[in-house]
């Protein structure tokens, strides 16, 4: 059957709530990443063995034999066909899990192993009446439960094959038919299961072929997002691949914590002693050979899994997904800072001011006016839940804290935001070791530039100057100008103008003559003030552009700024984020303007300055790019699942992230996006398909018919199945699978099997068995993935024309 590997989908309705079916897979949304088939078995077309080939001839002549014909004497042939029997070559071992020396709450996962070799597990005969039987188990114990032997300290021994038929005393070995032996095989590992042990935990003959599949994969999963290419997972498994799975939960005393070995163990010779009952006396121990073992451990501590926590994200999320906090229901004041009795006070007691700016991402903080008193403020931090309106400020930004101050005359409050930001700005400015010195080297720069175009004539007899820039080569930050050819050009000006004074003195009144006699102040202020179009104004904007990469560099970038704002700039109050959330944004890219501004203050005292600062603003805001929108994910899916996968896509199917995820704190992730993302989903690592059993002892179940495209194979069907009932030994997670149905109790196959059979589209037919294949689907374990997706009437960013603001003055 044909199985599309299911995922949790959950999805953000027009409002932004996060919704979901419950269960493993999804009932409906993006499609999964691979699809594979699984079959019930996979047989050789020879098993191995000792075989005979006897070749004879005879004639026949109208279907009568010739009489006349002596056939030759027949010729007999006998030959081996070999396969793995003691070793196990590892690279067939294509993968495990739990991951070999692993942590993590496995209590609910029954190991599996995957097997390249995909007939390998019906290579050798257990029973002769049955070749369906497969002659491979996968057994899990728990750490002191395997008997040490005391010449090695080790639970795992390596022997001489030769030997292995003739133990020592109170030890059963498996009864193996004579077989020649490779040349280069003379040794095989082994473990001894104490009896009481072996009956408790090996599978029953009948269960063996309920414990191993095939499967076929269609596709190979690729994945994107956070850390794709630093996942450690494994090569490629090949398209088709057995798989055996483990009859045993890994629980271990009353924490079901410990650590555990898995082995795959050969059942070749014990078909005698697969039936449930007690070894025979005298026999204490029962050795087997490991093909192939590995170890992990389980956390003696019940942890929530990725379904658990990405359910608590869900709801945690709420209805409301945008960066934003929720009013107090009590319009009462209640003599703190908050703001919030205030506000709504003004707006006549009703709350809808208050619930108005608390909507477009503002939240009310402690302001002290220059005069002494305190009051309350707003204010919002470059990260909003809605498009902001732009605050018409001159082209570079405002020049001072109080320029970008805001008063509210309605409501007598003051918007801060920002005048924080452009107070901040130059905070971070005169913390830098280098920007302060970058900044001052373009105005230094800038005052030499002015006096030698004072001195070539003036603003409008500066096009000597802009003619011998003509052909210079940009540097590697691509249009700027190289500090040095401002050196040459000052030079080569000096050259050039000593040269031509030697030809002839400048007739009266002519502009050189008239910029000599002037002032000094005179001829630099008309400098200053000259069109950006005039050879004076093209230079200093030259000027400019060859100090733009290095102050850059220095810090004054938009997305170097936005990762210096503090993380109250960024969220100012909890409120906005609380834990087990998902909150989503817009930039308001002219707070990072204003922020840019403040720091590019930083040393500004003369016109001169102002000038060649309001082009250095301009040309930085041109070649900003920061990401447009983003999302914070404060949730312990962050922390528990460092290699969370992270994929955001446009309407168009395209990525839209902006740069990989970031984890601010352990359990708080940054997303930043170049668009509007159309969906976002937060994916389970890439570990492969796991089997297991879903909390409390049930498993949520499966179709096992295909009915459309939201009633694939695998997906979930509104039924669970309580599986208490089928545990061997409860305390070891032992599960009975199989068993006969006229003389056994209840197993897993006939638990599901009958629930299956009476759910109201019946997938099962009540009168048979399911097929492993059948009873794999039902284990299947995918991982999980939280999708938030978009719709036409919901995006982020939603109408911001409310909030108009006009700059205080």
């Amino acid at each position: 059957m044909a199985v599309r590997e299911a995922v949790t989908a959950m999805t953000p309705t027009t409002t932004g709530a996060a919704t979901a079916a419950p269960g493993r897979p999804p009932a409906a949304g993006p499609p999964a990443d691979r699809t594979f088939h699984l079959h019930e078995r996979a047989l050789p077309p020879v098993e191995a063995g000792s075989y005979t080939l006897t070749v004879s001839q005879s004639v026949a002549v109208a279907g009568q034999a010739d009489p006349g014909y002596e056939p030759p004497p027949p010729y007999t042939q006998s030959f081996e066909v070999r396969g793995p029997r003691y070793t196990l070559d590892p690279q067939l071992v294509c993968q495990v899990y739990p991951r070999p020396g692993s942590l993590g709450s496995v209590a609910d996962v029954l190991p599996h192993a995957a097997l390249s070799l995909s007939t390998l597990p019906w290579a050798r005969p257990v029973k002769d009446t049955d070749p369906h039987i497969p002659w491979l188990a996968l057994l899990t114990f728990a750490d002191g439960e395997l008997t040490v032997d005391p010449a090695t300290g080790q639970t795992v021994s390596t022997r001489d094959i030769a030997k292995l038929a003739d133990p020592e005393p109170g030890v059963l070995v498996p009864h193996l038919a004579p077989e020649t032996m490779p040349a280069d095989t003379t040794t095989c590992r082994t473990i001894d299961v104490p009896a009481p042990l072996f009956t408790a935990l090996t599978p029953r003959l009948a269960e063996l072929r309920h414990l191993v599949h095939v499967k076929h994969v269609d596709a190979v999963t690729t994945w994107s997002g956070r850390n794709a290419t630093d996942l450690e997972i494994e090569e490629p498994e090949p398209a088709e691949v057995a798989v055996v799975l483990s009859n045993r939960l890994p629980r271990a005393g009353s924490g079901h914590g410990g650590g555990f070995s898995v082995h795959l163990v050969s059942v070749e010779g014990f078909a005698d002693h697969l039936d449930g009952k007690p070894v025979p006396v005298p026999f204490t121990r029962v050795r087997m050979i490991s093909l192939y073992s590995w170890t992990f451990t389980a956390q003696g501590e019940v942890h929530p899994d990725f379904a658990d926590e990405a359910e608590n994200l869900k709801t945690g999320s709420g209805t409301d997904l945008l960066l934003r906090a929720q009013p107090r229901t009590s319009n009462t004041r209640s003599g703190n800072e908050s703001g919030e009795a205030g506000g709504a006070e003004a707006d006549g007691g009703d709350g809808t001011y208050l619930k108005d700016r608390l909507a477009q991402g503002y939240v009310p903080v402690a302001h002290h006016l220059p005069t002494g008193e305190r009051t309350v403020a707003w204010y919002r931090g470059p990260w909003t839940p809605v498009t902001p309106h732009q605050v018409p400020y001159p082209d570079d930004g405002p020049a001072t804290e109080a320029d970008a101050l805001v008063y509210l005359p309605e409501h007598g409050m003051f918007d801060v935001s920002h005048a924080s930001a452009f107070s901040l700005g130059r905070t971070l400015a005169l913390s830098s070791d280098d920007l302060p010195t970058r900044l001052s080297r373009m105005r230094a720069d800038g005052v030499l530039l002015a006096q030698e175009i004072t001195a070539a004539g003036g603003p409008d007899a500066a096009g000597p100057l802009l003619d011998l820039l003509a052909g210079a080569d940009p540097d590697e930050d691509g249009r700027t100008v190289p500090p040095d050819v401002l050196n040459r050009l000052r030079a080569a000006h000096r050259v050039h103008r000593a040269f031509e004074e030697s030809l002839h003195t400048p007739a009266p009144g002519s502009p050189r003559d008239t910029a000599a006699s002037a002032a000094p102040g005179v001829g630099l202020r008309a400098v200053v003030e000259s069109s950006a179009l005039s050879p004076a104004g093209q230079l200093l904007d030259l000027l400019v552009e060859s100090h733009l990469g290095p102050i850059r560099r220095a810090g004054l970038d938009a997305n170097t700024l936005l990762a210096s704002v503090p993380f109250d700039h960024l969220v100012p109050h909890a409120a906005l984020l609380p834990p087990d959330s998902v909150r989503f944004f817009t930039l308001d890219t002219q707070w990072l303007h204003v922020m840019a501004a403040g720091a590019a203050s930083v040393g500004r005292s003369t016109s001169l300055d102002t000038r060649l600062t309001a082009r250095l603003i301009t040309r930085l805001r041109e070649r900003a790019d920061p990401p447009s929108y983003g999302a914070l994910i404060r949730s312990p899916l962050v922390r528990d699942w460092p290699t969370l996968t992270v994929t955001a896509t446009g309407r168009d199917g395209r990525d839209v992230l902006h740069g990989p995820p970031q984890s601010l704190t352990p359990d708080l992730m940054l997303l930043s996006f170049r668009e509007a993302p159309a969906q976002v989903a937060l994916r389970e690592p890439a570990e492969g398909i796991r089997f297991g059993v879903d909390g409390d002892h049930t498993i949520e179940l499966r179709r096992l018919k295909d009915s459309g495209p939201s009633k694939q194979v695998g997906m979930s069907i509104d039924c669970t199945a309580d599986i208490t009932s089928c545990l061997r030994d409860a305390t070891r997670g032992v599960l009975t699978i199989w068993t006969d149905p006229d003389t056994g109790g209840p197993c897993l196959n006939r638990v599901l099997r009958d629930k299956l059979a009476h759910f109201s589209e019946p997938q099962w037919d009540s009168g048979s068995d399911l097929t492993a294949a059948a009873l794999s689907v039902q284990l299947l374990n995918g991982p999980h993935q939280l999708v938030f997706t978009a719709t036409s009437s919901a995006s982020i960013g939603e109408d911001g024309a409310r909030d108009l603001r006009e700059p205080s003055r």
